[in-house]
């Protein structure tokens, strides 16, 4: 369980250090001007606005908490399964 909660604050402080940012970069976007001009860029006979904007979607942002979750829990198997190997006997004569 300590994995979880260890996945659960790093969700919670990711998102409190991202929200300015995301807000940022989705109402005003990355200006891009300077580089490809006022018009944009074409490729392929497609405009590329000068100006990018973030979108993140509900459900990509429950994929995202929901592999930062698994991965947690995944690290955190092994050494608990070690750590339930352990007699603790050996243990506390080590300390």
């Amino acid at each position: 369980w300590e994995s979880l909660w260890v996945a659960l604050c790093g969700i919670a402080a990711g998102v409190v250090l991202t929200a300015w940012p995301y807000w940022k970069l989705s109402t005003q976007g990355l200006d891009y001007s300077a580089a490809l001009g006022e018009n944009g860029a074409q490729i392929s006979g497609v405009t590329m606005s000068p100006i990018l904007y973030v979108e993140l979607y509900p459900p990509h942002a429950l994929v995202i908490a929901g592999a930062i979750i698994l991965a947690t829990m995944l690290a955190g198997l092994y050494p608990a399964w070690r750590a339930g190997r352990v007699d603790p006997v050996k243990v506390i004569r080590i300390v």
